[in-house]
């Protein structure tokens, strides 16, 4: 254990139970972290004063290892070295992904221990054929992804050990590592060699409710079907505080549903502030059209229309949801929130959810697209970005786009990533659909061309920020002279008194629909 005053040890217990806990999110974690990326981005890009392809926007952004350690006969190349006390949370790798050419094995080091207390062939361990089974390793069209987590007290170093034909420096490797960091002091529980194994039926349990996760309970049950006009609003009050929405499901009919999903705004306030203004498909993440989703905070239901959302989303006094019919058509909503007691104390925080979108963003010159940019204290949640590419060229690629995530007036990004597919979990820009319990594409298109929806939201892997958050992704499309249409929504809890720069957009959601 690493030395603490007082408190309770995080260990890899607690980090499961951390996974299913809904409420965990609506409170300022405790004990407190920050979240760090090792990443293979192209170290040439230092500066954002620079915007060219050979500074803020190279996109060599693989086989970039920390260094080469000698082991013996062999190099063992360093993805990840880090001290203090913290837990990794999430791997990803998208490099060629042929057992027979990549056979190496991934190595994980804690607390200065020369034996690893994980070392096995790399691809089977992150495609749930290894020691750690699905959904906590498992491959998402070509991505290959572990989310246990991996608990330490004092440092954790990461490798990788090629064999056979690739002994010599590996190449197509791109990886992301996500970690958090406690607060030096922090007493932490080490992950030890054949901990998965020893702890199968906890895995088990906390696997199967990722995957389908349990109904929430409520106190009361607040709904409303309504008929809404062209212009029009309904209005849902919320009980008296202090309490929290544990569930929000909503159903939209109309002659055209697909328009009306993104013209018919869902707005929340809490305790006086709106701090939800978002077109309803988005906001459930299904970006254009109603997809089938599947993830641990949502569900989709096409077949019946239902879209099932289970956000804490706490309050100290008041609450409520306003339904907006921005459109020309006349929807009929329904709107039920489940509303559970809470215990409203310093680390509660509100819940948000915001839109930004932006039509016929040139593809040259490269660009950073904003997600959001926020002030105050919270933890980013997850985001869901739809992506309409009007690229004539059916192969041409739009998501080389890296992220490229600020803390708290942080002057470089702390999460610097590899790609917009390698962000949402997959690789080489399948347009494959997936689910999962942590990331999922909803929607594509042959070649990439027209609608793509991808999300992601964050279960251990979630990003504190103590005075503000700048979340950008680039625009990095291998065509040109084309344009593309983006629109992103972020999920993020803040205490009151959080701002941001996400105003209401009401022409851009009533844009008809490509």
């Amino acid at each position: 254990f690493a030395t603490a005053a007082s408190g309770t040890a995080v260990t890899f217990e607690s980090l499961l139970a951390e996974m299913t806990d809904f409420d965990s999110a609506a409170r300022w974690p405790a004990p407190a972290y920050t979240t760090g990326q090792a990443s293979s981005y192209d170290r040439a890009s230092t500066d954002p004063a620079v915007p060219t392809d050979s500074n803020w926007f190279a996109n060599r952004d693989y086989d970039n290892f920390l260094r080469g350690d000698a082991k013996g006969s062999e190099t063992e190349w360093v993805m990840m070295d880090v001290s203090g006390p913290g837990c990794v949370t999430r791997m990803w790798f998208g490099g060629n992904d042929k057992p027979a050419q990549r056979p190496g094995k991934l190595r994980i080091y804690l607390d200065g221990n020369p034996v690893p207390v994980i070392d096995e062939q790399m691809l089977g361990l992150l495609n749930g054929a290894g020691s750690v089974p699905p959904p906590f390793a498992t491959e998402l069209s070509r991505g290959h992804n572990l989310f246990l987590p991996i608990p330490y007290a004092k440092s954790c170093r990461i490798g990788y050990v090629g064999t056979g034909p690739e002994t010599s420096n590996p190449t197509a490797f791109w990886y992301n590592i996500e970690y958090r960091a406690y607060q030096p002091g922090t007493l932490v529980r080490s992950f030890v060699a054949g901990e998965a194994a020893a702890k199968s039926a906890l895995l088990t349990t906390t696997g199967t409710k990722l995957v389908t996760p349990p109904a929430r309970s409520a106190a009361t049950n607040p709904s409303i079907t309504q008929a809404i006009p062209a212009g029009g609003e309904i209005t849902l009050a919320l009980p008296a505080g202090p309490a929290a929405v544990t569930g929000l499901r909503l159903n939209v009919a109309a002659a055209n549903r697909d328009q009306a999903l993104r013209s018919t705004i869902l707005k929340g306030s809490f305790d006086g502030t709106e701090t939800i203004w978002c077109p309803i498909g988005d906001f459930a993440g299904s970006g254009v059209g109603l997809n089938a989703l599947s993830s641990w905070y949502r569900t989709i239901t096409p077949a019946d229309g239902w879209m099932t959302n289970r956000w804490t989303m706490p309050y100290a006094k008041s609450g409520q949801f306003r339904v907006s019919n921005l459109g020309s058509q006349a929807v009929t909503v329904t709107l039920q929130a489940g509303i559970s007691a809470w215990q409203w104390d310093d680390r509660s925080m509100h819940f948000h959810a915001n839109w930004h979108s932006q039509q016929l963003i040139p593809t040259s010159p490269r660009r950073d697209f904003n997600f959001l940019t926020a002030t105050g204290q919270g933890v980013y949640l997850g985001d869901t970005l739809g992506v309409f590419n009007t690229a004539g060229n059916g192969s041409a690629w739009w998501g080389e786009g890296d992220e490229k995530i600020r803390v708290d007036n942080g002057t470089f990004p702390t999460h610097f990533g590899t790609g917009t597919e390698d962000y949402y979990c997959y690789a080489w820009g399948t347009t494959a659909l997936f689910q999962s319990p942590f990331a999922n594409q909803v929607r594509a298109s042959s070649n990439n061309l027209a609608n793509t929806c991808l999300t992601r939201t964050r279960n251990l892997d979630r990003i504190p920020f103590r005075s503000g958050i700048r979340h950008d992704l680039e625009i990095w499309h291998s065509s040109s002279n084309n344009t593309v249409d983006y629109a992103a929504t972020t999920y993020w809890y803040a205490k009151p008194g959080a701002t941001h720069n996400r105003t209401p957009q009401d022409a851009d959601a009533v844009v008809p629909l490509k």
